[in-house]
């Protein structure tokens, strides 16, 4: 948005004033993404991000950055701090400058080996639940629509109502929690 204004002729200083913001932020928002990776931008594009994590994902090379922002997006965690953790579990080879590679304490390559790999099973666990997710809404959506018909059947109903009025509350409130879940606009 910034970069089309300026496009189209806009002073920083108008943007700022019309942002209601520092003409130093505006600089820092108009070079945010400079340094990353299209398609690490392209996976973010739609999640809330910190400006941190960009300057983190920067500080390696193409290829991390998109690994990292799948590793984000499967964790479900854009914070600063996980954007760290991966930079710190980056190999030197992936960094975009080896050189200024992590300072402080240096994480063992053992150590570095078992979070790779522990990683790896939790990107495979999550892919796995997504796999599964399917298969369960479908059985519970068949399940749901056997159910409504069979409660909208009188003779049952009212039999349920006399003789077994808590199974038939709990049938009730079942259907309702997964026609709202339905509807969540949360659900992807």
């Amino acid at each position: 948005m910034i970069r089309a204004a300026l496009a189209k002729g806009a002073s920083e200083e108008r943007i700022a004033a019309t942002l209601e913001m520092d003409v130093k932020r505006v600089r820092e928002k108009i070079h945010l993404l400079d340094g990353i990776a299209t398609e690490a931008v392209s996976l973010l594009k739609d999640r809330m991000v910190i400006p941190r994590v960009f300057s983190t994902l920067k500080k390696m090379k193409p290829m991390r950055q998109i690994e990292a922002c799948e590793m984000m997006i499967a964790a479900n965690r854009f914070t600063a701090s996980y954007a760290e953790m991966l930079l710190a579990t980056t190999r030197p080879d992936a960094l975009a400058e080896p050189a200024k590679a992590k300072k402080g304490e240096q994480i063992s390559q053992e150590d570095l080996a078992r979070m790779e790999k522990e990683m790896e099973r939790l990107n495979l666990d999550s892919q796995a639940a997504e796999e599964s997710i399917g298969d369960t809404m479908l059985t519970l959506v068949v399940a749901k629509g056997f159910t409504t018909r069979l409660l909208r059947n009188e003779t049952i109903h009212e039999h349920l109502r006399r003789h077994h009025p808590d199974l038939l509350a709990t049938l009730v409130a079942t259907m309702e929690a997964i026609a709202a879940d339905s509807r969540s606009p949360e659900r992807e």
